[in-house]
């Protein structure tokens, strides 16, 4: 069963059949008899958050060397594949579920198909299918990123001028300020909200294979076509309102400015 590594952003694990629990043990006795320095107790510290994602790993090549030397007719040896199989099918998974939780944590790490699908699969397929899974990925990742720019409209610009003390924007005139310059951004949202959901959905049930996202595109397409009519044509008053307003409100050039240079996490790399 093809394996790849949990983390992808993690260095190679030796899946050697040695632990290495007693060298660990032995180097955290060493440190803790020192002055530990702030690098060594991060370093100790990242070493501990690696061991779950390292230590499974580790399954698949124990199993198989048991399996190696089970005896045929053994009932083991069913029980045996199954396991193998099941912990090769997590160790797939979980790759593609950290790429799917790290939408707008800034994780490092390279999120592109071939960085989370095993080298035996990808030797498996044709070269057109894996730049179709490529294109495929590239198409989910783009959704991800855009519906996180959306969110960020409400983090960064409305709900600060919302909770301003004192106001940016006096109050009587937030309200209408609010709707002519964003609109209805949050039904845009929630509508590409909803098919990253359903993008992840098909990626969890046919990954690293995925048959076709086609419906998914089609049914939001068919969702979002009237918020798109609404939210363009409203674009032109929406750069009025904004120039208007910084040109007469200095508190609002100064909030713009500032949120324009702040640097917001990165989703992807």
């Amino acid at each position: 069963m093809p394996t790849v590594a949990v983390n992808p952003s993690s260095p190679p694990v030796n899946t050697s059949l040695m632990s290495s629990s007693s060298n660990n043990a032995t180097a955290s006795n060493s440190n803790s008899n020192s002055s530990p320095s702030s690098s060594a107790v991060q370093l100790d510290l990242k070493h501990y958050l690696t061991r779950p994602s390292e230590h499974l790993q580790k399954y698949p090549v124990l199993l198989s060397a048991i399996l190696k030397e089970t005896a045929e007719g053994n009932p083991d040896a069913e029980f045996l594949h199954e396991a193998i199989e099941a912990l090769g099918n997590l160790q797939t998974v979980a790759p593609l579920r950290t790429f799917q939780e790290a939408m707008g944590r800034g994780l490092p790490g390279k999120w592109e198909w071939h960085d989370l699908v095993s080298k035996e699969t990808r030797e498996s397929l044709e070269r057109k299918e894996c730049k179709r899974q490529s294109i495929i990925f590239e198409l989910i990742k783009g959704e991800m990123a855009y519906a996180k720019d959306l969110e960020n409209i409400d983090i960064m610009y409305i709900h600060p001028l919302r909770e301003a003390d004192p106001p940016i924007i006096t109050r009587d005139r937030l309200d209408s300020f609010i709707t002519d310059v964003f609109h209805n951004f949050a039904e845009l949202h929630a509508h590409h909200q909803r098919l990253v959901e359903k993008f992840h959905e098909v990626q969890t049930e046919e990954f690293p294979v995925i048959r076709s996202v086609i419906a998914a595109v089609f049914d939001a397409a068919l969702n979002f076509r009237e918020a798109y009519m609404e939210y363009i044509p409203n674009y032109p008053t929406a750069v009025y309102r904004i120039d208007d307003e910084m040109a007469n409100n200095p508190a609002f050039k100064t909030f713009v400015e500032q949120c324009d240079g702040i640097q917001t996490p990165t989703v992807l790399t």
